[in-house]
């Protein structure tokens, strides 16, 4: 038989428990905007070594307004990171428009930045992104219900998205067992 707990004892009790699950809420949304910066920070990069690039030394067979149509998916894609609330399916479709898209020259961003001796950097690049909007979704299981849903995405770019999804849920939730286990 379990010992009896005191109406006061009861109430310090679920006061504990309701500042904790608020502590794990800022610990999230903590991890939701360093997500956010580091994705951010990486299309800076990935962008700047890309002009730096083709400014040396132009692709063959490649148009020049790629890059400037690189550059704004990717700054479509920093403006939908910096949205506030559920940003999820707003960014999933900014994504999948980077990875499919076809621009004048009649090719991807992904094969434009291959060409440019650049495949890890924008892989790099978007594995960030995944995860700044895989997190995002974490909070909120409904959105990634919305976005797997959502028609207009390819199913590549769901998988990834879903994929992320899973590999950050489960590194939050051995963190969290980590700091249950912390003496």
């Amino acid at each position: 038989m379990p010992p009896k707990v005191s109406a006061a004892a009861a109430a310090v009790a679920a006061a504990r428990r309701e500042a904790a699950s608020e502590s794990a809420d800022r610990f999230l949304e903590f991890f939701v905007q360093i997500g956010k910066l580091k994705a951010i920070v990486g299309i800076d990069y990935l962008l700047e070594q890309m002009q730096l690039g083709v400014i040396d030394n132009h692709i063959e067979g490649y148009s020049l307004d790629h890059l400037e149509e690189a550059k704004y998916a990717f700054a479509h894609m920093k403006l939908c990171l910096g949205l506030q609330g559920p940003l999820a399916p707003i960014a999933a479709e900014a994504v999948d428009a980077i990875w499919h898209d076809v621009c004048d020259d009649n090719c991807t961003h992904e094969e434009f930045f291959r060409a440019a001796g650049m495949d890890e950097q924008f892989k790099d690049c978007m594995r960030v992104i995944h995860d700044a909007v895989a997190t995002s979704m974490i909070g909120d299981p409904e959105t990634l219900e919305h976005v797997m849903q959502m028609t207009t995405l390819q199913p590549n770019t769901k998988s990834k998205l879903r994929h992320a999804y899973c590999i950050n849920r489960t590194h939050y939730r051995d963190v969290g067992h980590h700091l249950t286990t912390i003496g």
